[in-house]
């Protein structure tokens, strides 16, 4: 039975660890773009994204330092929306938005803008899926050539879950050594 108990706890810890292993999605990416057709002729009074114009990756920092290439992002795309399974996809990555709100949107003509937040998964190319940020914004009227818009991934901190896992499964297998040793 001591033996049964002892490899039953073995068996957890190395699950354990090797989800402490496993290795996150870091950093930030960038993306540019021209001409999205929204659904109001104002970014000022837009309330989604029709069709995407011309969009280019840059850079990235992180795991996705130089990440580029072709983007996709799903179309309509409303800034309050919900969960949307392929929302942007890059270079091997695919970036899950769980949700998103306007955060601030205003002025007119060349001065009109929007600015969106939501969160979501980004996974691929081996890595672990990871939680990240999402930004959206937007100047300019909605007339060809006169609007552009950024949006950016960023990843959000650990906030210290893995390094607690692994103290956790240090600890215990000080425990169990020293239940063998007595």
């Amino acid at each position: 039975m001591k033996n049964t108990t002892i490899l039953a706890i073995a068996a957890a810890l190395a699950c354990v660890v090797s989800q402490a292993d496993a290795t996150p999605i870091s950093g930030q990416i960038d993306f540019v773009g021209f001409n999205a057709a929204f659904d109001s002729p104002s970014t000022s009074t837009a309330t989604e994204v029709n069709s995407w114009g011309t969009i280019f990756a840059g850079g990235g920092t992180g795991t996705l330092n130089g990440d580029s290439g072709p983007v996709t992002i799903s179309s309509p795309w409303t800034f309050t929306s919900g969960s949307i399974p392929s929302f942007i996809t890059f270079d091997g990555f695919t970036f899950a938005l769980t949700g998103s709100a306007i955060e601030s949107q205003g002025g007119s003509g060349h001065s009109a803008f929007v600015d969106v937040s939501g969160t979501g998964i980004l996974s691929g190319n081996g890595y672990t899926p990871s939680v990240f940020d999402y930004s959206f914004s937007s100047t300019g009227a909605n007339t060809p050539g006169s609007q552009s818009f950024q949006a950016s991934i960023t990843a959000v901190p650990d906030g210290g879950t893995t390094v607690a896992l692994l103290g956790g499964a240090l600890t215990a297998l000080g425990l169990i050594r020293r239940k063998l040793v007595a």
